[in-house]
């Protein structure tokens, strides 16, 4: 219903991708049209589910607190890769992030880039509450009512930063003002950075690391900076041994090997 045309029950399995990521298989233009199908179709299902959401609650005269958010996005090959876990690229990083307060009855999109962990705080807030000690993120609320043009300092100017490391290719990118910066790191190479104005490039296409090189500077010492603070809050997880069904499903998603 949501993916017609496709038939193929391999086709875009965790495995699937990331043969074709790590170049032992090779893409063709139908299968990753058909790829496009299968997530184009998962949206639409999640679409269609969250209708039936919105017309009960029409239909029981509420009109709640929503928020929509994703954990990720997905590469189709943009930069060689498919998934979400090789890269920290816009199609991977960009994802939906919607709230609809109680009574709202225009939308407004604001141009300012927003993370996760900014959804906890911005609850709080709406709720009356304020954000405790340990809370990460900063509240979206002045956003909410007066848009990007009237964002606190606080929003305007604070650093973004994401990592990963998954698969062996550790990366670390941060976003300030209008500016991304990605670096790359493999074992035995030197790191490898990669500069984008996400305001004129929003594709990010274009590296001006190497014409920008005070700003590269600039920007990977903030980004370095901001790794090893992030890392002093990290907090160590007990060990446990996982059971034969546990890791089968977690190889299925992709987070072990």
């Amino acid at each position: 219903r949501f993916a017609a045309g496709v038939d193929d029950p391999e086709l875009g399995s965790v495995a699937h991708l990331r043969a074709l990521s790590s170049k032992e298989a090779t893409s063709t233009p139908d299968m990753v049209e058909k790829l496009f199908l299968l997530y184009d179709g998962e949206i639409a299902w999640n679409d269609h589910v969250f209708g039936e959401f919105q017309s009960e609650m029409d239909r029981r005269g509420r009109d709640p607190l929503v928020a929509v958010i994703a954990d990720h996005g997905e590469a189709f090959e943009e930069r060689g890769v498919f998934g979400h876990a090789w890269d920290l690229h816009r199609e991977v990083l960009d994802i939906p992030f919607l709230i609809h307060l109680p009574g709202q009855t225009e939308g407004r999109r604001v141009g300012l880039p927003v993370q996760q962990a900014d959804l906890l705080p911005t609850l709080i807030e709406i709720a009356g509450g304020e954000p405790g000690p340990g809370i990460e993120g900063d509240s979206l609320v002045p956003l909410l009512h007066a848009g990007a043009a009237g964002a606190p300092q606080v929003l305007a100017d604070r650093l973004l930063l994401s990592t990963m490391d998954t698969f062996r290719r550790p990366a670390a990118s941060l976003i300030r003002g209008r500016y991304k910066l990605i670096e790359l790191r493999r074992p035995g190479h030197a790191p490898a950075r990669q500069l984008f104005d996400w305001v004129d490039d929003p594709e990010e296409r274009q590296n001006l690391a190497a014409e920008r090189p005070i700003l590269t500077g600039r920007l990977t010492r903030l980004l370095r900076e901001q790794v090893e603070v992030s890392g002093r809050g990290a907090v160590a997880a007990p060990e446990v041994e996982l059971d034969e069904e546990t890791r089968r499903r977690l190889r299925a998603l992709g987070y072990i090997e």
